[in-house]
């Protein structure tokens, strides 16, 4: 008598030229999302579970996958969803676009790790940590007032940069107003803003205007002006509209050597997270 199959998982395999391949599980059931090594022709290669299912041919016999890289996903499902509208968008496999998604270490089956960094924490309130310390220590008192100024933790590289050094940082972790953990150092920065919106003549607020009327809806808009005209405004401006209603935005500029100036704008507009992604950036960073 055959086998019942059970358990049968997609598994996309990198450059592979098709969605994803069927496998049976090993010893252990992956997750979506999670890595995996699989026999495929006379190779082992590494695959990427996209999900589970009945087999898309029952009369094939199937293989196992032979061993299950992460213990938990490594895309999460609003990555593969991502990844599978791509698919579809620019009419190409998934076995192109997962690629895409991932650094080169993991698409060569590394182990997940990301860099560690200690992160800290105001656990009092600000007046009440003032007290606490006296008259005394002005460098901790401007540390109270700094941490004050930012609702999440704040990584020991910032304080560092900003003028604070260890002794002052763990003098107030040891007295309590501190918390200190370690948690992965994601490269996303998270700032004070210094820069007002400037006042748009009759052109850019016809085109700032224009822009935000459509953002439910998919359309394109080509802004047109010569070097100095405010088109970088035109952009701030729509920016701030779609994150006054909690949305992302993704930038993509022409050339890297734009990106430190453009930045510092953005960072002295906007005060929320924001991350950068070019092809300068090592594996880790990634």
């Amino acid at each position: 008598m055959a086998a019942r199959v059970t358990s049968v998982f997609k598994v996309c395999v990198p450059h592979a030229h098709l969605d994803f391949f069927d496998y049976l599980a090993a010893a252990i059931e992956p997750s979506i999302g999670a890595r995996v090594w699989v026999p495929f022709r006379s190779k082992t290669r590494l695959g990427i579970v996209v999900g589970r299912g009945a087999p898309e041919n029952p009369a094939i016999v199937l293989k196992s996958i032979i061993e299950v890289i992460d213990d938990t996903p490594l895309l999460t499902q609003d990555m593969l969803a991502l990844c599978q509208w791509m698919s579809r968008y620019y009419q190409s496999s998934l076995s192109e676009i997962i690629p895409l998604a991932l650094p080169k270490k993991y698409r060569r089956g590394d182990a997940r790790q990301l860099p560690q960094c200690d992160y800290y924490a105001l656990i009092k309130p600000p007046a009440e940590a003032h007290q606490q310390l006296g008259g005394r220590a002005p460098k901790q008192h401007a540390l109270i007032d700094f941490m004050a100024t930012h609702a999440s933790p704040v990584s020991k590289k910032v304080l560092s940069q900003a003028g604070f050094n260890t002794g002052q940082r763990l003098a107030l972790c040891a007295a309590g107003i501190l918390s200190l953990h370690s948690q992965p150092d994601i490269p996303i920065m998270h700032h004070e803003t210094t820069g007002l919106a400037l006042p748009l003549n009759d052109e850019q607020a016809f085109a700032v205007n224009a822009i935000t009327k459509d953002l439910d809806a998919y359309r394109c808009f080509l802004l047109q002006g010569v070097t100095g005209s405010g088109k970088t405004e035109v952009y701030l401006q729509v920016i701030a509209r779609v994150l006054a209603v909690n949305r992302q935005v993704l930038v993509l500029l022409p050339e890297i050597g734009l990106t430190p100036q453009l930045l510092e704008r953005f960072t002295a507009r906007f005060a929320v997270p924001m991350a950068v992604i070019h092809s300068h950036l090592n594996d880790t960073e990634r």
